[in-house]
């Protein structure tokens, strides 16, 4: 795995890769300590998933919502503040400015 290789200290992935890694038959032979903040984008993430990946690592996985193609993260749960399972976020990611309007 390349995190253990480059000692990779932010994953940015979607569901089902994680669940890759937590299913892969030799995860105990690579080192994931250096695994500082995983953050989940792309679909909602299973509490199957993030309850496994806490018991595994004993870090939480984040969950953030926006349009990577075209503008980036628009919310993001903020580190350090725990889970937030079934949330896209707590706050705008910054520097964007957006509303919600009514049609």
């Amino acid at each position: 795995m390349r995190i253990h290789w480059f000692k990779a200290k932010t994953l940015i992935s979607v569901p089902t890769l994680y669940r890759m890694i937590l299913d892969h038959d030799r995860i105990d032979f690579y080192d994931l300590s250096s695994l500082s903040y995983a953050f989940n984008g792309g679909d909602v993430l299973p509490e199957e998933i993030s309850r496994r990946w806490r018991k595994k690592f004993n870090k939480p996985i984040y969950q953030g919502y926006g349009a990577t193609e075209t503008c980036g993260g628009v919310t993001m749960c903020r580190t350090g503040r725990g889970e937030s399972p079934a949330s896209a976020g707590w706050c705008p990611a910054k520097p964007l400015n957006w509303w919600i309007r009514r049609p």
